[in-house]
Parts: C-alpha cells; structure tokens; sequence
C-alpha cells in the first residue's frame, strides 16, 4: 500500500509539473538555427542578452521566407512567455505562436497546443490543445508528446488510452527528453506490462540530466529492492539531492532513513526529522502521519518498531499483540481463560476432538485433542483448552459452542475405525439447524448424561460402520 501510494503521487505530481513544463525559462523549446544570422541572435539570447536577440528576432522576421519567419515568430513567442527581458505577457506570446504555426512551425503548435490546454494566454480548450499537440507531436517534438502521453494516460479531454501514452512518452524519452524519460519510467512501475528494471534504465537517463523527481524515484526503488537488489544506502546517496531539490517525498523518505540509521553509519534523529517536518510542511500526507505517531521522549514510537526491528521480531511482536487481544476480548465476553468441570455436571472429558460443519474454515479448522466437552443440566457446552482458545482461535474455527436442552434437536453416536463420533444437531440463537461432530472417548456415558438432563427419546442408538444396529 505504501509502496502504490508513494509511486502515484510521486508520478502524478511529476507528470503534472512535467506537462505543464516550460516554465523553465531554458531551455528553450525551438527548432536548431537555420542560418547564421539566426545563431547569432540565439547566441544573444543564451547569453542573456535579451532584448538584442529580441530586435534581432523581429527584424529577421520582417524580411525572412516562410520557415525562418515561422522559427523566429516562435523564438519571439517563447521570450513574452518566459518574460525574458520583456514583461511576461501570456496574450502576446499566444499572438506570436499563432503566426508561426501558421507558417507551420511544429515548436510553436506544441506551444499552442500547451497554451490550450492550460489557458495561458487564451481559454482553456482541451480540444484544441490537443489538436495542435498532435499535430507537433507527429513531428517528433518532445513538449507535445508530453501533452498527448498526459492527456491519453488520464483521459483529459480525450478517452482514456495507455497505449497511446506509453508510446508518446517512449518516443519523447528515446529523443532524448528528461520528461519523457521520467515519464517512461513512471509507466513502467505502474501500467502493465510493469518492468522495474525498465523502469531503472530511464529513470537513469533522467536523472542524468538533473531530474530530481527521477532521482527520488531511483532512491525509492532501492529503498524497497524494485528491480535491483535492496540497498538503503543506493537510497540515500539518491534521496540526497532530491530533497535538496526540495522534493518532499524525497524529503520524507530520507529524513525516515537517517531517523532510523538505515543507509548511514550513524542515525541522525535531529536531521531525519527536519528533514520530514519540511515534507509535512509542504503538505506530503505521509510526513504528516509519521509526525502525528505517539512519541516516548523524543522517540517516534510506530516508526522506531519500523526500522529497529528485524521481520522476526515484528512477527512476535504481532503474535504477541493477538495473544493478549484475545486474552482481553475473552475476559470483557466472560469467557473463561482456563476452562474448569462445571458444578454438578453430568458429564465432562477433556480432549475431545471435533468441530463445527458451519463453513469451510470451521471444517478445516477442526479440534484435535483440545476440547473439554461438558453436560450440566442446563445445556452442553464445547470449549477450547488453554492456549487453545486464545489467538481467536474459537472465534475464527466456531470451536466454542454453549447449546441449551431447548435448542437440541437430535444426538447420533456412531461407531467408526478411527474413534466413536457423536453428532448433535441444534438450532442456533437465529434459529438455523447446525451440525457439531464430536469424537469422545466416553460416547455412551455422554448420551446418558444428556438422557438424564433432558429426559427426552430423541437420542438414536449406537450404529456400527456400515449404519447396522450395534
């Protein structure tokens, strides 16, 4: 469950931030120069230079043929929409790629195919988005494939279609896109057919390019051994710059980590847990939780069980939580803990064998040698012996049974090879017919025990192997 949880929202939030990219001012997203006067104002640009390479842009613009128009018109686009030297204006950068995409410049329909689908400059139309990310992302552009990967993986404003955005976010991966690298990673861990090794290789990619949600997500897969050996200290070496990046799942898993001296020479509870209270801070759900655990001084009680104890341990400790819930449970029902021989009972064995035929765990769950059997003149009770009726054994198996004389329908003694069985049939408190087989080793003393309680003609007398009269 924490596993799923932690890969969702780490990919949910990565493609989100992934689509809705470019908010980084470099690099930009432009087809390479086509001439020299073209690089030369993009060298402008690169260096900061901005409002020379915004001039040199316009003029090559006014004089240019259709394609460098088109490449130029786009540069400008991308300068009003990132505020590069110029006041950030949505609206202009919109004005300038449609004028591009209209002398069929693929970068500028991608960023109009962005601009519709977040209204940037214009109003939402998911529609139209995806027309013009389509359109570019046929030309192999990155930023749209992001855009048609996104919308086919959840169905935005088109059905629904994996497929489809597998094969968009490969293509923009292999083009060498740290996005669409991350996102191919992300659709391995997650849509069929999952490969975490896959998975590995382009988060790899990603990383290598300063992804940090990649390197968060390199650190999770060693953390829990996904498609490579298990290996808390991989774990943190990639958490690391993650959560310096200030991912707060990366945070949050790293302060765990030092927390619980897992992947380091040393635990570092002071530095684990500001690492995880600036994820709570950011609103990580799991932070949040892990901060919200009952504390011994300044010791996180749930999560130092977590990581101090070995998977043996943690069994005993779940065993031992069971034995003493039941023994809780059966104390508050008035249940005895060590099951006695009744006052003035009629008949009474210890180590009975048998069960209930109520369902299949009660057929499966049989007693064996551990049920004291006792007839008093209020009814028949059948109870598990000590330890036998803790661990909620009795309640899972339906091993402990009080039936009173009014509730008994019919008592059968049967002879057979591998011990006498007697079978009661009685109606339960709903008022349904059950069926209870034991195997006693007194069956006649115990039907003259109900015979003297009951006072009644309803016990059938004793029948060999084969249902003959004994």
């Amino acid at each position: 469950m924490q596993r799923a949880r932690w890969l969702w929202s780490v990919g949910f939030a990565s493609m989100l931030l992934a689509t809705l990219a470019c908010a980084r001012p470099l690099p930009l997203v432009m087809d390479p120069p086509l001439d020299a006067e073209m690089a030369a104002a993009d060298a402008l640009l690169a260096h900061g230079d901005y409002p020379q390479a915004l001039n040199a842009y316009l003029s090559q613009a006014a004089r240019g043929d259709n394609v460098v128009r088109g490449a130029v018109l786009n540069r400008v686009g991308e300068i009003y929409a990132h505020g590069l030297g110029v006041r950030r204006d949505d609206g202009a950068a919109m004005d300038y790629f449609q004028k591009a995409a209209v002398l069929n410049n693929v970068y500028a329909m991608a960023h109009l195919g962005q601009a519709y689908f977040l209204g940037n400059g214009t109003l939402v139309d998911q529609d139209k988005g995806y027309l013009w990310a389509e359109r570019a992302a046929q030309a192999g552009v990155p930023l749209a494939l992001n855009q048609v990967g996104w919308q086919n993986l959840f169905g935005v404003g088109i059905p629904k279609d994996t497929a489809v955005a597998r094969n968009a976010y490969l293509m923009s991966a292999r083009a060498g896109d740290a996005t669409g690298q991350l996102q191919t990673g992300w659709m391995y861990t997650h849509i069929a057919p999952i490969d975490y090794r896959q998975a590995m290789v382009w988060y790899r990619k990603a990383a290598a390019q300063g992804d940090a949600l990649a390197m968060g997500n390199i650190g999770y897969l060693y953390e829990h051994g996904l498609g490579v050996p298990q290996d808390d200290a991989q774990a943190v070496q990639w958490y690391r710059p993650a959560a310096r990046a200030d991912n707060a799942r990366a945070q949050f898993h790293l302060g765990k980590l030092l927390y619980q001296g897992r992947g380091v020479a040393q635990a570092d509870a002071v530095a684990g847990e500001r690492l995880i209270k600036r994820a709570a801070a950011q609103g990580d759900e799991e932070a949040q939780a892990w901060r919200a655990q009952p504390q011994i001084g300044s010791v996180r009680v749930l999560d130092y069980v977590q990581g101090k104890l070995s998977p043996t341990v943690r069994v005993l400790l779940l065993i031992l939580a069971l034995l003493l819930a039941s023994v809780v449970y059966r104390t508050v029902r008035g249940k005895p803990l060590w099951p006695r021989k009744p006052r003035g009972a009629l008949f009474f064995e210890r180590m009975a064998s048998g069960g209930s035929n109520s369902s299949v765990l009660s057929r499966l769950a049989r007693a064996h040698g551990y049920l004291s059997v006792s007839v008093t003149w209020d009814g028949i009770r059948v109870e598990p012996m000590f330890p036998f009726n803790l661990m909620f054994v009795p309640e899972c198996g339906d091993l402990e049974h009080f039936v009173p004389k009014r509730d008994v329908q019919k008592l059968k003694i049967k002879r057979a090879r591998r011990g006498n069985k007697v079978v009661l049939i009685f109606r339960d408190g709903a008022q349904e017919e059950r069926t209870l087989e034991l195997r006693l080793r007194q069956p006649e003393q115990f039907a003259l025990a109900v015979r003297e309680a009951w006072r009644v003609e309803r016990i059938e007398p004793m029948q060999g192997p084969r249902g003959a009269v004994a």
